[in-house]
């Protein structure tokens, strides 16, 4: 274990060690324990979102202590300045370095809910935001462009293009059709109304 010069300077720094992980003794719900056997996971994600970027070892660095039959583990945040959290006293390396993975979040509990909320509120922002018609007309324009959907139609792509050309959405009626009956079969003209100055009154004849 450490010396006790050692022992003093972690108390110094508002390190102490603690007595017991048992969720009763620490006055914790009975549920607490399911919290802390995930710590370091949750640690490492909220040190990456806090941080925008990737975690790396160097940013979240464990040092375990033996205390007799016991362990302490202290975690020091370089990405947070180098900030260090004890543990309570634990059987054993793996449980004591949870034990400071929980100190540390429990340390930033107030910053994790308000990096927890703003998650929501883009998650219901992309949710809860339906295209309008433009949007969708300039998706359905974007597909048909790029062939990304096997059951698009010339009708759509024509479609399409108009809406590009009138940069609006299309009225109904504005696309004409209209089959007349011809020798060996039938002839189908279209007329585009949305189109600009005389291409309005123009048809084209399949």
């Amino acid at each position: 274990g450490p010396s006790v010069p050692r022992l003093e300077a972690l108390i110094l720094h508002g390190v102490r060690p603690r007595t017991h992980l048992d969720a009763t003794a620490m006055n914790m719900p009975p549920d607490a324990s399911d919290a802390i056997a995930d710590a370091k996971t949750d640690l490492n994600q909220f040190c990456q979102k806090f941080c925008k970027r990737p975690v790396t070892k160097q940013d979240i660095v464990y040092v375990v202590n033996r205390f007799g039959n016991q362990f302490q583990a202290i975690v020091k945040l370089n990405c947070f300045q180098g900030q260090e959290y004890a543990g309570h006293l634990c059987t054993n390396a793996k449980d004591a370095e949870k034990s400071a993975a929980h100190q540390a979040i429990l340390a930033h509990a107030a910053t994790l809910d308000m990096l927890s909320k703003d998650d929501d509120k883009k998650s219901r922002r992309k949710v809860h935001q339906p295209l309008n018609p433009q949007q969708l007309a300039e998706k359905r324009a974007k597909q048909a462009e790029d062939g990304e959907n096997p059951a698009i139609t010339p009708k759509t792509k024509l479609n399409s293009l108009c809406m590009k050309i009138a940069k609006r959405y299309l009225q109904k009626g504005e696309t004409v059709y209209e089959a007349l009956k011809v020798a060996g079969g039938f002839q189908a003209t279209v007329k585009l109304t949305a189109l600009p100055g005389d291409w309005a009154d123009r048809c084209w004849a399949g």
